[in-house]
């Protein structure tokens, strides 16, 4: 939406998260590639951007009150069919579910459907091992 916030990131400065907002979005999709562009104006107060620079964007989108966050590892993602799945544990059983990805801030992933708060996903880097039922003891 027109207005929402907008940080950007550049390699050329590693540490520096340049603010700003969008101000137009186009109306056409692009089927093929699943994009649309939006336009933002970003301050840059000390002339440190440049034409021509490859610049990370995020837009924060506004959430209605607190979600679940888990971590990137604990997402299995399946190529073929373009979905989201996490291994959640119940008693002593893990469950595959599929997900709904949020933003991600660093390291952690929101999920906007799957997992409840309070509930323990699977994290680990050998999730290839589990399978939907078997039986677990939590750490």
């Amino acid at each position: 939406r027109v207005g929402v916030p907008v940080a950007i990131s550049v390699t050329a400065y590693p540490d520096g998260n340049f603010q700003g907002q969008v101000t137009a979005i186009s109306p056409a999709l692009d089927l093929t590639a699943r994009t649309i562009q939006v336009k933002a104006k970003i301050a840059n107060p000390q002339n440190q951007l440049h034409p021509g620079m490859f610049v990370t964007g995020r837009i924060e989108q506004p959430t209605k009150g607190q979600s679940v966050f888990i971590p990137r590892t604990a997402v299995i993602t399946d190529q073929t069919t373009n979905t989201y799945s996490a291994y959640v544990i119940e008693g002593n059983t893990v469950r595959l579910r599929q997900i709904q990805l949020g933003q991600q801030d660093g390291d952690l992933v929101q999920i906007v459907s799957g997992v409840a708060s309070g509930e323990f996903v699977v994290a680990d880097t050998n999730k290839e091992q589990l399978y939907d039922g078997a039986n677990v003891q939590r750490k």
